[in-house]
């Protein structure tokens, strides 16, 4: 892992003001990588993400952070780009992994195109996706939809969605 990995890693770690599980981080930094491909046409570190029975892994990152090689940082003179990443991932995530809500992070690492386009045990080509606005956006297979569904989910056609959602805004107006 580089230098400039290493200290973006450790500054997004700061900015949780607390310990958090490897995994979370591991999500974290894989959904650093999707918004700045998706954002700015780059990769976030460079990491190399195995497609794994638990999404997303990164067997370097975990080794790091067990060894405590994120205990400082400098972000002098750092890509502006990944430093905005940071920043989004912490306001997005930081109150849903703080609040103990780490599944629904892992879950959708689950449901991103990278993830899903990528077989079992294979590496995730990032590089591949530089360009594509929308490889942040939820991607379930059909063949594989039960398996990543929540049975009690039920799927509206356009219409029905509309009535549904008119129905909610009803009850909390």
């Amino acid at each position: 892992m580089n230098e400039q990995s290493k200290d973006l890693i450790a500054y997004l770690l700061s900015k949780f003001e607390t310990n958090i599980e490897p995994i979370a981080l591991i999500k974290l930094v894989y959904m650093g990588e999707i918004e700045a491909i998706e954002k700015f046409n780059k990769r976030f570190t460079d990491l190399k993400f195995i497609h794994y029975k638990h999404g997303p892994y990164a067997n370097e990152l975990q080794n790091s952070y067990e060894n405590n090689e994120f205990s400082s940082f400098n972000v002098d003179g750092k890509d502006p780009d990944l430093l905005a990443v940071v920043e989004n991932i912490v306001a997005k995530w930081k109150p849903i992994v703080i609040g103990g809500g780490i599944q629904g992070l892992i879950n959708k690492t689950y449901h991103t195109l990278p993830f899903q386009e990528t077989s079992f045990n294979k590496e995730i080509n990032f590089e591949k996706y530089i360009g594509n606005k929308y490889i942040s956006k939820i991607v379930v297979k059909k063949k594989r939809y039960k398996t990543l569904s929540n049975p009690n989910i039920k799927l509206y056609t356009g219409k029905e969605l509309q009535s549904s959602i008119d129905e909610f805004l009803e009850q909390i107006n």
